[in-house]
């Protein structure tokens, strides 16, 4: 009788301890996902560009992305864009994808006819947080902003703040980028000196 009640103990026992294993190998797991997401708001690249001129990435010919390659130019004269501050975020941990912010300043009374927008907290978006106030924008996380609708042209989003313009994207390649010129040309495929 002792024996069969010493061996349910011990079962339970073992059984208790398998099921801790298991919760802490999950805990392990989800902690490693959580922590490969959740990276530092700190740019790996950053630049200035006065006369610079966007890149579109979309377009299945040649035609079609010169058209939009028009477009973006006369969008960002519209909005008297003179400058950008460019900067290059990891998007992943673990993965070769980055985020590419560039802040320009507006006209604070610019009109804006013919863009579907929302209005959001910047604290749902910590990139677009950490990009105004790199560019030296005076900006609280409960602060709102407005998301466009993104435009054909640009493959991101686009958010305004006050004075302040974003264009926001995401962008894998195929390895890490550790050299500085790595990062510029990687940076440059999205936007550039414009060719004199």
């Amino acid at each position: 009788m002792n024996k069969a009640i010493f061996e349910k103990i011990i079962i339970r026992i073992l059984i208790g301890i398998g099921i801790a294993f298991g919760v802490l190998f999950a805990a392990g797991i989800g902690s490693i996902i959580y922590m490969s997401y959740r990276n530092q708001r700190v740019p790996i690249y950053q630049t200035e560009m006065t006369d610079f001129e966007l890149h579109v990435q979309g377009g299945e010919t040649a035609e079609l992305r010169a058209a939009m390659q028009r477009e973006s130019q006369e969008f960002v004269e519209k909005l008297k864009i003179k400058n950008l501050r460019c900067l290059l975020f990891r998007g992943h941990a673990n993965r070769p994808t980055y985020c590419i912010l560039m802040v320009g300043t507006i006209p604070p009374d610019t009109d804006l006819p013919g863009y579907k927008q929302k209005t959001l907290p910047l604290k749902h978006n910590p990139w677009v947080l950490s990009a105004l106030r790199l560019s030296g924008a005076d900006v609280r996380e409960e602060d709102l902003c407005r998301e466009w609708i993104p435009d054909p042209f640009f493959a991101g989003q686009v958010y305004v703040w006050r004075d302040r313009i974003v264009f926001y994207t995401v962008a894998a390649n195929p390895t890490f980028l550790f050299k500085e010129a790595d990062k510029r040309a990687f940076l440059e495929k999205y936007i550039s000196p414009q060719k004199k």
